[in-house]
């Protein structure tokens, strides 16, 4: 991942948070889970998410088991 140097100290420690954050990663995990969709949903409104896509660009998962219904 590439940082620019353009956006503040703030934006970039939100992004750093976000980056090391593995509570996306589980709920990704189980995306159909009620953990996976209240994370989907506070993905909207997270001021780390918001950073992190601002710096780095959206999260992206790989996830080789999607849950099914």
């Amino acid at each position: 991942m590439e940082t620019t140097t353009s956006h503040g100290p703030l934006t970039l420690t939100l992004a750093k948070v976000c980056h090391g954050c593995g509570i996306c990663a589980r709920a990704e995990r189980k995306p159909l889970s009620p953990f996976g969709r209240l994370m989907r949903w506070h993905r909207e409104w997270c001021p780390a998410w918001a950073a992190h896509s601002k710096v780095h660009g959206p999260k992206t998962f790989v996830s080789s088991d999607r849950e099914e219904r």
